[in-house]
């Protein structure tokens, strides 16, 4: 046992989670670097390809061979519930892993456990009301329509949020019957195994679920591996591409929950002191390290000047911090290679022309830590590499736009649909900007995400959908059965 930060406890830091049993990883040493303090945290191993192979045949084995996919979809509910009670005692341990690997400040951790565990809690209540078969008539012969699980799933994560997206691909993949190997971020490896743990003290057969923690080059055995009958990859644009890619060439499954540029409208009937205010706010959060995140503003020229001297003003109050400090608002950013990625981010935006309103560098009073102020470039052409790349930071775009229609063009211009918003208090209107922008989840007056309801994305930002009741359609192949009448 091995304790990290104040709480954490961690049975095999070292090892992977394969067929049942923790078995030493096969590669190098690894450290987790501690984004508001930079102190490392070893004991970690990076696995290699001998894992990563051990973990597909472990699998592979089980779901050929039951018996998981076999069980009555109530019993496998049965023990994801138990599995979810295990998790949900370890909450304290989990709301500190984000915060050591990532950042996260204190007023975000909570529900974003509430949020992981309840994926896992809705694919429990899921597996148990699954009907596996159905009747359907036809003039042909009896008919049986059967859902039966797709089988083996490569499920990956991304480092800003291992615990939710594991728990959303975890759960419906085990609630359909499938098998998983779970590879969580090379960076963000604690959740995974805490959920290893409980899935081993709950009683999931051996090889359900496999967690290795790999390289990135790892993940490239998973995708290709023709013993992988699907993966569920979350992470960036181009990585989803390329999944696509390797997965098309032997027809495999695959969902995609990919990036974002997702924007927001500000409409002649929203107040600009309430909207500048609340887009500030929602831009520090995670320091702008979401997908889903508003990170353009789109408003009429006659109200652009007032709305980004609202903007300023307020980010000029947020206060940045170490993620251990309660009155911190804003907390580093996961990785010095992402704040440098910013800031190249940053560099670009200024040199296209787009006016540097507040922010932009490193707070003067934090000499360590990866820490980047909150940033407001005004001005911003729709065609720009501001306008149109996912910064995945603290840096929001405001876009000048001639009236309510060109609003919509401009928030349509882009290749990703995740996320979206409109700033109004008519609701019908709000309604009406809804139906017309091409994204995935769309909000009135904020970013409001359920991840009780469906999410994912149009266009680039990925391909299928996670939470709600269609999660577990993803996981399941649909066959039908015609017997004589």
């Amino acid at each position: 046992m091995r304790t990290y930060g104040s709480s954490i406890n961690i049975a095999h830091p070292g090892c992977q989670f394969i067929g049942g049993a923790w078995r030493p990883a096969r590669g190098q040493p690894h450290a987790l670097i501690d984004p508001s303090t930079e102190e490392t945290h070893d004991g970690f191993l990076l696995g290699g390809a001998e894992d990563v192979d051990a973990a597909i045949a472990a699998a592979r084995t089980s779901f050929d061979d039951g018996p998981w996919p076999h069980m009555a979809p109530d019993e496998r509910g049965r023990l994801i519930a138990r599995m979810t009670q295990f998790l949900s005692e370890r909450r304290g341990e989990l709301e500190e892993a984000w915060t050591l690997q990532v950042g996260a400040i204190a007023t975000m951790r909570a529900r974003a456990v509430d949020n992981g565990i309840g994926h896992l809690r809705r694919a429990a209540e899921q597996a148990s009301a699954l009907e596996v078969e159905r009747r359907a008539e036809s003039p042909v012969g009896d008919a049986v329509i059967r859902q039966e699980p797709v089988g083996v799933v490569a499920a990956i994560a991304s480092w800003n949020g291992t615990l939710l997206q594991a728990a959303s691909k975890i759960g419906p993949a085990l609630a359909a019957g499938c098998t998983v190997v779970m590879k969580p971020a090379p960076t963000t490896p604690i959740e995974a195994i805490i959920i290893a743990e409980c899935a081993e003290a709950a009683g999931i057969p051996s090889g359900v679920l496999n967690v290795v923690h790999v390289s990135n080059d790892g993940a490239e055995r998973l995708i290709s591996d023709p013993r992988v009958d699907k993966v569920s990859f979350t992470g960036s644009t181009g990585i989803g591409r390329h999944i696509a890619r390797t997965c098309g060439d032997r027809i495999a499954r695959y969902s995609l929950e990919l990036g974002g540029k997702s924007a927001a409208i500000v409409l002649d009937d929203a107040d600009v002191e309430v909207v500048g205010k609340k887009i500030a706010r929602t831009i520090t959060a995670l320091s702008g390290q979401l997908c889903s995140m508003l990170s353009r503003v789109v408003v009429t020229n006659d109200r652009h000047d007032a709305l980004a001297e609202v903007i300023a003003s307020e980010m000029a109050k947020v206060k940045v911090g170490s993620a251990y400090d309660p009155v911190t608002e804003m907390g580093p950013m996961a990785l010095e290679r992402q704040r440098l990625g910013v800031e190249e981010k940053v560099a670009r935006a200024k040199a296209e022309g787009a006016t540097l309103v507040y922010g932009g560098g490193r707070p003067a009073h934090l000499n360590k830590g990866f820490f980047l102020e909150p940033t407001l470039f005004a001005n911003v052409a729709p065609d720009t590499s501001l306008a149109q790349a996912e910064v995945f930071g603290p840096v929001l775009a405001l876009i000048p736009a001639e009236d309510e229609e060109d609003t919509v063009r401009i928030a349509n211009n882009s290749i990703y649909g995740l996320h979206g918003a409109v700033f109004t208090n008519d609701k019908s209107r709000a309604m009406a900007i809804a139906r017309r922008i091409r994204t995935g989840t769309f909000a009135q007056n904020g970013m409001r995400l359920d991840f009780a309801l469906p999410f994912g994305g149009y266009k680039q930002s990925g391909i299928g959908r996670e939470g709600g009741p269609e999660a577990i359609l993803e996981y399941l192949e649909t066959k039908t059965i015609i017997l004589d009448a």
